[in-house]
């Protein structure tokens, strides 16, 4: 069990905010840039809302687990680890490792601050926030073209079934009269 340590002060509140916005400065108008300009991200606006609104729904629970609230030392440890992602992502130019572990550090924060009870509470609303995080293109890529080639490979079978001559090459249908194309938006990440 993680030694604990005294409820946070509010200058506690603010130094951990302020270091959080120096250091992430770029990182997070960059993620909301990706946001803007690519479609497979564009729910990256809703991800931050959707988990203040999960967090005002628990917080009673959370206001309870806080009245009683330790702040745990195994909470900096997890801050200290997302820190070191922030650097390794930093140094590889890698934008997932450095976006990924603001979601981290916020999770270690709340538990550096407010300990296991109030981590327990709001672990799945923080764990949401890895949603708005986009992925490596080389980890989409892979993802969403074997789903592709699983719908065309499903719509060219149901075709089939139906009586419909079809030929399928790839990603690509052929009937009779034209050829469809299974986009990225028919892979189901979208």
């Amino acid at each position: 069990m993680a030694r604990s340590r005294s409820v946070p002060s509010a200058l506690d509140l603010v130094v951990v905010l302020g270091a959080v916005a120096v250091l992430y400065a770029g990182v997070v108008p960059a993620m909301v840039q990706d946001w803007r300009i690519d479609e497979n991200y564009s729910h990256g606006f809703l991800v931050p809302a959707v988990t203040l609104y999960l967090l005002w729904d628990r917080r009673r629970d959370l206001a309870e687990a806080a009245r009683r609230a330790r702040g745990s030392w195994a909470g900096l440890a997890l801050c200290l680890g997302s820190l070191a992602l922030y650097v390794l992502g930093r140094a590889g130019a890698e934008l997932f490792l450095q976006r990924s572990s603001l979601v981290f550090l916020l999770m270690g924060a709340v538990l550096w601050l407010w300990g296991w009870g109030v981590f327990r509470k709001a672990l799945f609303p923080l764990a949401f926030l890895l949603f708005m995080v986009p992925l490596p293109y080389l980890v989409y890529d892979s993802v969403a073209f074997p789903l592709k080639l699983l719908a065309a490979r499903v719509a060219t079978e149901t075709l089939f079934w139906l009586g419909v001559p079809v030929f399928r090459e790839g990603n690509v249908i052929h009937l009779a009269s034209q050829t469809l194309e299974v986009a990225d938006a028919c892979s189901g990440i979208r």
